[in-house]
C-alpha cells in the first residue's frame, strides 16, 4: 500500500465509469462517481437503457457521456472490424443521435468510444476522423475521452474539438503509455489494495508503473474503472474510502 504522507486535502479527480452494459450497477454507482460513459447501441445498450441510465445520472448530477462503438453486440465490440468508412461513420451517427434524443435539451458533456474503436482511434487516422467527423457533425462542443498523445487527441485538437486525457485505474499499462491488450492474462488489475495503489499514483503523483515496472509521468483529467467488471462497485467503495481516510490525515 502506498504511503499517503503527501497527500492533499482536496479532491483532484473526475471518475468516469462505462455504463448501460448489462452489470445492472448503475443506480448504486451513481452516487459515488463524476462522469459516466453510456453504451448507446452499437456494443450494448438500447432506448429503454439510455433513458433509465440517463434519468439516474440527471439524479444524481452526473457528467452525461455517450460511449459509441463498433456495431458488434456479439463481440461487445471489443474485436476491431473491418469497416468501410461510410459504414463506420453512419453507424456512430445513428449511435450518438439516438443518444442525443434520448437527451432531449439537456447537454451531452463528452464522448468516449468503447472497446477496440477506442483503441483504432488512438492508432489509427482514418478511424479516429471518421469518430471526429461525427462528434463535429452532432455535436461539436463535447470533449473527447481519450489517452494522450494519440491520433484521435492530435487530430482533434487541430479541428478545435476539445479532449480531456484519460487514465485507467483498473488497466495495466505499457511502457509506451499504451494499455496493455485485454488477451494479456495481466492486463486487467483485479486486487483491490492494486487498485488503489494505481487510483493513488495517477492522482497525486501524476505517474503510472508500466507492466515492466518502469514508472511513465501522465497528467490525467479523468479517470476510468470499467463498468463491465461485475466487482467495479466493490472495487470503487474501497478506493473511495481509502481516499476518505487518507483526506482526514
Amino acid at each position: 500500500m502506498v504511503c499517503l504522507s503527501k497527500f492533499l486535502k482536496m479532491k483532484q479527480y473526475d471518475i468516469n465509469v462505462d455504463l448501460g452494459e448489462g452489470t445492472g450497477i448503475e443506480s448504486e454507482i451513481m452516487p459515488l462517481i463524476d462522469s459516466c460513459n453510456i453504451a448507446c447501441g452499437g456494443h450494448a445498450g438500447d432506448f429503454i437503457e439510455m433513458n433509465r441510465i440517463v434519468a439516474l445520472a440527471k439524479k444524481n448530477n452526473v457528467l452525461l457521456g455517450a460511449h459509441p462503438s463498433y456495431p458488434d453486440p456479439e463481440n461487445f465490440g471489443r474485436k476491431s472490424m473491418e469497416i468501410e468508412t461510410s459504414t463506420l461513420f453512419k453507424s456512430l451517427s445513428k449511435q450518438l443521435l439516438s443518444f442525443l434524443n434520448v437527451l432531449g435539451p439537456s447537454p451531452l458533456h463528452h464522448v468516449k468510444p468503447h472497446g477496440a474503436l477506442y483503441l483504432k482511434c488512438i492508432n489509427d487516422p482514418k478511424t479516429a476522423i471518421v469518430m471526429i467527423d461525427v462528434i463535429e457533425s452532432l455535436s461539436p462542443n463535447s470533449i473527447i475521452y481519450t489517452l494522450p498523445n494519440g491520433q484521435i487527441d492530435v487530430l482533434a485538437k487541430e479541428r478545435g474539438l476539445k479532449v480531456w486525457h484519460e487514465a485507467f485505474i483498473d488497466r495495466r499499462y505499457q511502457d509506451s503509455g499504451q494499455l496493455v491488450v485485454r488477451t494479456d492474462s495481466q492486463a486487467i488489475i483485479s486486487d483491490k489494495s492494486e487498485l488503489y495503489d494505481q487510483f493513488f499514483h495517477l492522482v497525486y503523483n501524476k505517474k503510472v508503473q508500466t507492466q515492466t515496472g518502469n514508472w511513465i509521468n501522465v497528467n490525467p483529467k479523468t479517470l476510468c474503472v470499467h463498468g463491465d467488471n461485475f466487482n467495479t462497485l466493490k472495487n470503487l467503495k474501497f478506493i473511495l474510502k481509502m481516499d476518505k481516510i487518507a483526506q482526514k490525515r
